[in-house]
């Protein structure tokens, strides 16, 4: 949901670069979906083991929504390219990883016969956070 409320939304409509241009959202759309494959790669390394932390994690990324709107309201060294670039890499990254973990440490959290049903309402928290996220970016446009 805090990806996809934030993403491409601010990243298309509230941002400007003078030197990148019309490139610079093209750049910042690249760079998330480099680091989220990353993130998604790194969970095929390692799985955080506690679903406490795993959820906690997830929880914390609202952290992301003060953070980018202080690069469009903030001080003026946060209106640059680099704060804005590092912001968008961080999110895919956390996005790829955090959404593998949860997808992979659901059907272990619970009993064998239980593991399937925990994968089908995964699926449908994902779509639902995907539908929320969606309606929620709206306000990035408003």
């Amino acid at each position: 949901m805090i990806s996809l409320s934030i993403f491409p939304g601010y990243i298309t409509e509230d941002v400007s670069s003078e030197i990148l241009k019309d490139w610079y959202p093209i750049t910042l759309i690249t760079g998330y979906y480099l680091f989220d494959l990353l993130g998604k790669s790194l969970a095929s390394l390692y799985v955080i083991k506690s679903s406490k932390i795993t959820v906690g994690l997830c929880i914390g990324r609202v952290v992301f929504y003060p953070l980018f709107v202080g690069c469009l309201h903030g001080p003026q060294f946060l209106r640059t390219e680099i704060p804005v670039a590092i912001l968008t890499c961080f999110l895919g990254l956390t996005n790829g990883y955090l959404t593998a973990v949860a997808m992979i440490s659901a059907s272990k959290l619970v009993s064998f016969q239980h593991a399937e049903v925990a994968g089908i309402l995964m699926a449908m928290f994902l779509v639902l956070g995907l539908a929320i996220g969606s309606l929620l970016a709206w306000f990035w446009v408003i």
